[in-house]
């Protein structure tokens, strides 16, 4: 596993962009963005498709993804506390296991078409929504702070564009193959967790806030 890196020795003892790009965990961080932004744009793509073709009124499934979003108002604000209190990693790993929950609530609307699943959704998957990003520029900011690390952050959050366009595809393309949506849900499932494993190889994740409320 890797640890917090070094900051360099020398007169300005600051990070650039080149000796971040050196480190490991500079790009088990840039995996967790690639793997996250897979994950949540594919989701968010298919989202309304899958629930009116399991007799949701289109309406009902648009405003669904819309109250995602304001439910993910909540989850970000519970991120970032937990984040500063038990840590990085694993304020990650209880937002994605609530992401997670909330995709297999949706995947029971196949088996039961209860419209209760898709508010079970847009409850735990919302409190997810946007966790990546705050959990990655967080842990960043642990490992390369310093006048430079708006710089650092740019280029660790390159692999966003590209994984958010292959999720949206890859969840068409496995409809169009499969004619069901269940196997995208899957992907995005397999996705969390290796966004997951990135963010627990970095290692020296603590939460710098005293015992004091």
């Amino acid at each position: 596993a890797d640890r917090s890196p070094e900051p360099p020795q020398g007169r300005a003892a600051h990070w650039t962009v080149a000796q971040a790009l050196r480190t490991p965990a500079f790009w088990w961080l840039a995996a967790l963005r690639f793997f996250a932004a897979c994950a949540f744009p594919l989701m968010n793509t298919h989202m309304v498709a899958y629930a009116v073709g399991q007799g949701i009124e289109p309406v009902a499934a648009a405003t669904a993804l819309g109250a995602v979003s304001l439910v993910s108002m909540a989850g970000r604000l519970t991120t970032g506390w937990l984040a500063d209190r038990i840590g990085r990693a694993p304020a990650l790993t209880i937002t994605y296991a609530s992401a997670a929950a909330g995709i297999g609530c949706l995947a029971l609307l196949a088996l039961h078409g209860a419209p209760g699943w898709l508010a079970a959704y847009v409850l735990l998957y919302g409190m997810a929504q946007g966790s990546s990003g705050i959990i990655a520029s967080a842990r960043a900011a642990d490992a390369f702070a310093g006048p430079r690390f708006g710089s650092i952050f740019g280029w660790l959050s390159l692999l966003v564009g590209p994984g958010e366009a292959l999720g949206a595809w890859l969840g068409g393309a496995l409809y169009d193959r499969s004619g069901s949506y269940l196997p995208a849900f899957g992907v995005v499932i397999l996705a969390l967790a290796l966004a997951l494993f990135a963010i627990w190889r970095v290692r020296g994740d603590r939460s710098s806030v005293t015992d004091s409320p």
